[in-house]
């Protein structure tokens, strides 16, 4: 274009050639009129405009007239800066969107916990008490009728118990998801790797998740390689229930499968399920911090949405690396890459594993 502008040209003439070229995206729904608009603009000369380019670049365009009736276009390349800009707006609607979110999942507890306290607080007005009351009171009542009514009393407060108690323990989730976000965003987050056995951790989200997976009439399998890896494992096993627990919430049929295998000098762990999926446009976000594929669905099944924001700090801080792959309808596949052990857990009373002793004495050497 800039061999194009000589002494003489008219503005319309490096619209035109402009639009010949392609230069001007917006204007190809309707060139007549973008074309009217753009010269009613220069004309004017009292405005500043944004123009997208061809490739994704943008200019900013600043026109004044001039005391002798001239026109002063001043054009810079803000490319970056309306990124940056785009990023910041994106990152604070998110947050937004995640603050709104966690207000939500906190009051469901805390309502929860409020409501059944007033209960027990208030226990003469539930109708197992004043039912025994009246029992206790009547002269006629035989012995033998109070004890059905006492144990109803107890049940029903137990109940009400263990609802503040669930309620509490889902509240103090949300805020050790809160404090584990910070301590990774600031580098506070403290990690004790040792040797780990995976096989061991399975078996404990096996029991975890089995029963749950087994209500829905998912299949849950857990096919891991007797390997030991050099992890947290208080951290390990927080990450793989994080990914476990919401492929059984995602998924209503079929089966979780979770394996492992040998890659090098780093053990990787799958977990692939036939669930809904997630779509290839929402994939890069999903390990975001503040960010939600769907805050809908995320409400719906509870939970702040920032658990794989963590789980790949706690992974990176490892020096491994965790990513995720799915068809959206058809299921999700993640995986976890960590560096195999060079020794087993101490005081470890089981057989040596295959494929790790091999690597220590590869490093021995």
């Amino acid at each position: 274009m800039s061999a194009f502008i000589v002494p003489g040209v008219t503005f319309r003439q490096i619209i035109d050639e402009g639009l010949k070229r392609g230069e001007y995206p917006e204007a190809a729904s309707d060139m007549n009129a973008w074309r009217t608009k753009r010269i009613e603009a220069h004309r004017a000369a009292r405005q500043t405009t944004e123009l997208s380019q061809p490739g994704g670049r943008w200019l900013k365009i600043a026109e004044r007239r001039t005391a002798d009736g001239g026109t002063v276009g001043l054009r810079a390349d803000i490319t970056e800066l309306k990124a940056a800009k785009d990023a910041a707006e994106l990152a604070s609607q998110a947050k937004s969107d995640i603050i709104s979110n966690l207000s939500h999942e906190l009051r469901t507890p805390l309502t929860v916990i409020l409501g059944y306290a007033k209960l027990l607080a208030n226990g003469s007005a539930l109708p197992e008490v004043r039912g025994l009351r009246n029992t206790l009171n009547d002269p006629a009542t035989q012995p033998s009728e109070v004890a059905p009514q006492a144990e109803s009393v107890l049940n029903r407060f137990f109940s009400l118990a263990r609802k503040v108690v669930n309620s509490a323990q889902d509240l103090i989730a949300l805020v050790e998801d809160l404090l584990d976000f910070e301590a990774i965003e600031t580098g506070k987050m403290r990690l004790f790797p040792e040797p780990t056995r995976i096989q061991r951790i399975f078996e404990e989200l096996h029991e975890q998740y089995g029963a749950a997976a087994a209500e829905k009439g998912v299949s849950l399998d857990f096919a891991p390689d007797d390997i030991v890896v050099q992890a947290d494992p208080r951290r390990l096993k927080q990450v793989l229930r994080e990914i476990v627990g919401n492929a059984v919430k995602f998924t209503e049929s079929g089966t979780i499968e979770v394996t492992t295998r040998v890659l090098g000098e780093m053990a990787q762990i799958n977990i692939t399920d036939t669930g809904c999926g997630i779509s290839q446009s929402d994939l890069d976000a999903i390990f975001m911090p503040f960010s939600q594929v769907d805050p809908s669905s995320t409400r719906k099944k509870g939970g702040t949405g920032m658990g794989l924001a963590i789980s790949r700090g706690l992974i990176e801080a490892q020096e491994g690396s965790i990513g995720v792959s799915s068809e959206e309808g058809k299921g999700t596949r993640f995986w976890i890459a960590l560096p195999l052990a060079a020794e087993l857990p101490a005081h470890d009373d089981q057989q040596a594993v295959p494929d790790a002793t091999r690597l220590a004495e590869r490093r021995r050497a």
